[in-house]
């Protein structure tokens, strides 16, 4: 009898140095998560139970699969998905450590960067299948919104394109595309959030995550996430540095409240002693066709040259 196999591919934004968001593909030990369909068991529910395998502080991935190729062996088939996960809380699963990070997840592309130095890395045919997907829903759809917090920075989404492309998106070009009319009719495809909302946020979902922890009957309810956030100064967003300015990051319970917070609500990479950043969220929580599609622009590129070539 012919073999059915799913293979799941789940891919989220990762924080790396210095200061950047990489795309990155969840490959444990070298290898994506693949399995063959059970007898009596349908597609969907194959590819649930690998999901399951996703190492995250948030549990299994919340967001449907989609379906990315249809490969053919013989009389063998695999069926390619691939799922997008919240920013940093499926690595957070790993307890931040930077080695299991890297031994189990993958650069979506490989990353060329500043300078436009390549990289020759090979891919397979699930991988590279996987990469052109995302490189579609990114240029026609809001997908890349999908990979960030209900909070996020332009700067943030900039980082998503880029390292998709494995090139740094030029930065006027880029802002001129996201901020404009880029839905039907002319709407447009995010809004504004002040300071104090996202602030606010974090601080409840931080403290809710803390209370819930074995740290919770140490804790003075509704208290924690206040002085969190007021030791970390003009800091909005969540993340492990920021914990660090608060006296609160030795502990592994907080650390892993401020990871849920930062994937959940908004992430800041460093504690913030400069201008504030602006936050945005979106209009709409469901995928839509933009109306003008992205065209891949690398920084280095002159204006009123031809975009690159996105696949």
């Amino acid at each position: 009898m012919p073999r059915v196999e799913v293979v799941l591919v789940p891919v989220a934004l990762v924080p790396a140095e210095p200061d950047q968001l990489r795309l990155m593909a969840f490959r444990p030990s070298g290898t994506f998560l693949r399995d063959g369909v059970k007898a009596g068991e349908d597609v969907p529910a194959a590819v649930l139970r690998l999901a399951e395998r996703v190492p995250s502080t948030m549990g299994p991935p919340t967001a449907a699969p989609e379906s990315v190729a249809f490969l053919a062996d013989g009389a063998d088939v695999a069926l390619v998905f691939s799922v997008p996960l919240p920013l940093a809380g499926a690595p957070a699963g790993n307890g931040g450590d930077p080695e299991r990070i890297a031994a189990d997840w993958v650069l979506v592309t490989p990353w060329i960067g500043r300078g436009n130095v390549s990289r020759s890395v090979g891919m397979s045919v699930e991988h590279e299948l996987v990469r052109n997907y995302w490189r579609r829903q990114f240029e026609e759809t809001s997908a890349a919104l999908e990979f960030l917090p209900r909070y996020f920075t332009i700067a943030q989404v900039r980082a998503a394109y880029s390292s998709l492309w494995a090139e740094e998106q030029h930065i006027g070009a880029f802002y001129r595309w996201f901020g404009g009319d880029v839905l039907p009719d002319g709407r447009e495809l995010i809004k504004d959030a002040t300071d104090d909302v996202v602030r606010d946020e974090v601080q409840r979902v931080f403290t809710a995550e803390l209370q819930a922890s074995e740290l919770g009957p140490q804790l003075a309810r509704g208290t924690t996430g206040a002085s969190a956030l007021g030791s970390a100064g003009k800091s909005v967003g969540m993340s492990a540095a920021i914990l660090g300015a608060t006296g609160l990051g030795i502990l592994p319970a907080a650390a892993l409240a401020a990871g849920v917070a930062g994937a959940v609500v908004a992430f800041q990479r460093r504690p913030n002693r400069g201008k504030k950043p602006t936050w945005y969220r979106r209009r709409s929580t469901e995928r839509v066709l933009l109306d003008d599609p992205y065209a891949p622009r690398p920084r280095w590129l002159p204006t009123g040259a031809a975009p690159s070539i996105s696949h």
